[in-house]
């Protein structure tokens, strides 16, 4: 997975952001050059870190930034020149977007980029934990009904029920959610 998208239509800034980015660490970097460009690029990839040098070729740049903040929970720099970036600021605050003021100076648009990717690291480890816990979640639901269909069918104890799947995953050396879901397949089919 690549770890940054550039969004640039100015090929003068090309050259230098893709070294600041080098600089900082960042090897994985798609380009693109429009608006357009990128939402057809996102249908089919997620980018945990964007960064988008306004103005572009078909916008402005600030709705791609909400648009790719919503869709794919992903950490945006906005690229705006000094003279409007505290209304872009103001504008994009609510969806969690960076925005660095034009010209970049050098120590802001690294420590920008670090920030990022610090962020993005986190964000990373959160949701590995989350799909975990969602997983876990998931086998318990699986648990639950196969203890009730052996309630209901078999005359178990709620009691009688856990014993039987821990014990039977004990002897086939399984875990409990295998044992539950060949349970809930049998009384199912």
């Amino acid at each position: 997975m690549k770890e940054l998208l550039l969004i640039n239509s100015n090929d003068k800034y090309k050259e230098p952001l893709l070294a600041l980015l080098h600089q900082c660490g960042l090897k994985q970097i798609d380009l693109a050059f429009s608006g357009g460009e990128v939402r057809r690029l996102t249908q089919n990839q997620n980018y945990p870190m964007v960064i988008i040098n306004t103005p572009l070729a078909d916008e402005f740049g600030h709705e791609l930034g909400t648009f790719l903040s919503r869709k794919t929970g992903g950490l945006v720099l906005l690229l705006v020149k000094n003279e409007i970036a505290e209304e872009m600021a103001i504008k994009t605050l609510r969806e969690g977007i960076l925005v660095l003021a034009k010209p970049i100076n050098r120590a802001s648009f690294t420590q920008a980029v670090r920030l990022m990717t610090a962020c993005a690291q986190k964000i990373r480890l959160l949701q590995g934990e989350n799909e975990k816990l969602r997983v876990s979640q998931q086998q318990d639901r699986i648990i639950s009904r196969a203890k009730c269909l052996l309630i209901e069918h078999s005359g178990f104890t709620e009691e009688q029920a856990h014993h039987f799947l821990e014990q039977q995953a004990m002897n086939q050396r399984t875990t409990r959610y295998e044992v539950a879901r060949d349970v809930c397949a049998q009384y199912t089919d």
